[in-house]
């Protein structure tokens, strides 16, 4: 396996990317299957171990992974503002699974992440509460996209076809992945009319606050935060969407491959030796190669504090004053937005 992220695939165009509301019978067999499992056992098999002793469906093969995290401003209205994907093929993860090398390093590599931003609401950034700055993403690329743009990501990442030349084959089993995974889904759901059971896809939805604990981290709602630090990594820029997404499976991969009960992040349930690098630094040398990783869909470029197209906000130079701010006498702020992108304007309705 390559060490470098790859183009995507398996991807059909987004126009035409709709699955059937009724699951074919390879995916019934899969949802079934998985049905009698736990949510630990589940994404054991998600990384290539072997769970129990009734043999998984054959179209099992073609599963993908999907972990989703959605962020929303924190006051009212409470618009989403962000969403993160981080996915993988465990037809990818089976050809590295016996060798996965440190803290399952090769599994990590499989992982195509991606960051949206939604155009009417970006500049909308919580600075009280679950503080989260989206411009300090760390995998990647981000891309700004209108709520109908949105839409159409949600039917690629979730509509994969077996063989995008031959859609009579099928559509791929989705295992849809979160942590405290209802609430992110609730949200789609009430921004983008997203009914995750009609799209006859995913077989399965985890959470990783459940299988922590079946491990045994925490008998309560354990934080995302905590959850990476009790598997021996730092949760860098958090409360971001990519972010999140990509901790919590990479939380969720740790969790996998260790031995039960045993959450010493070095010590994988594998054969391969100790290189002594940290977890920390796999997940650092994850960044560069992720900026490869895009489905196209969007824009790169806008500006949330001015409203342009050519450039992002760390690098805006644009003269600006809100009107907004300057009537509540916020002098210090006035000038680092233009009036129609206030990120303060709900103070003063």
């Amino acid at each position: 396996m390559s060490p470098s992220f790859r183009t995507p695939r398996n991807h059909i165009t987004p126009s035409s990317s709709r699955a059937s509301s009724s699951p074919t019978d390879g995916i019934k067999q899969v949802a079934s299957y998985l049905n009698n499992l736990s949510d630990l056992q589940v994404m054991q098999l998600a990384v290539g171990r072997k769970v129990g002793y009734i043999p998984a469906p054959e179209y099992l093969k073609n599963l993908v992974v999907v972990c989703l995290d959605a962020e929303h401003f924190a006051h009212p209205p409470r618009m989403l503002t962000e969403l993160g994907f981080a996915t993988y093929y465990l037809s990818d993860v089976r050809q590295v699974c016996k060798d996965p090398g440190p803290h399952g390093e090769e599994i990590l590599k499989t992982i195509y992440p991606y960051h949206y931003r939604m155009i009417e609401s970006a500049q909308f950034i919580n600075h009280a509460f679950l503080h989260g700055d989206p411009e300090m993403s760390r995998f990647g690329e981000t891309r700004f996209v209108t709520k109908d743009e949105m839409s159409r990501v949600l039917d690629i990442i979730f509509v994969n076809p077996v063989d995008p030349n031959d859609l009579s084959r099928g559509y791929c089993p989705v295992l849809c992945l979160g942590h405290a995974i209802k609430g992110d889904l609730k949200m789609l759901e009430d921004e983008f009319d997203f009914k995750w059971k009609d799209y006859g896809t995913i077989v399965r939805t985890l959470d990783t606050q459940v299988f922590a604990r079946e491990k045994g981290l925490s008998q309560k709602q354990i934080s995302l935060k905590n959850l990476c630090t009790a598997c021996g990594f730092t949760a860098v820029n958090s409360h971001t969407a990519l972010n999140d997404a990509m901790y919590t499976l990479i939380a969720a991969v740790q969790m996998a491959l260790t031995r039960d009960h045993d959450m010493n992040a070095t010590r994988p349930d594998t054969d391969s030796k100790p290189s002594g690098k940290s977890l920390n630094r796999v997940i650092k040398n994850l960044i560069d190669p992720s900026r490869e990783v895009s489905l196209g869909v969007g824009i790169k470029k806008y500006c949330t504090a001015c409203g342009r197209y050519n450039h992002r906000k760390p690098a805006c130079t644009a003269p600006k004053e809100c009107a907004i701010c300057l009537k509540a006498e916020r002098f210090d702020f006035m000038k680092s937005h233009i009036t129609q992108l206030c990120p303060m304007w709900y103070r003063e309705t």
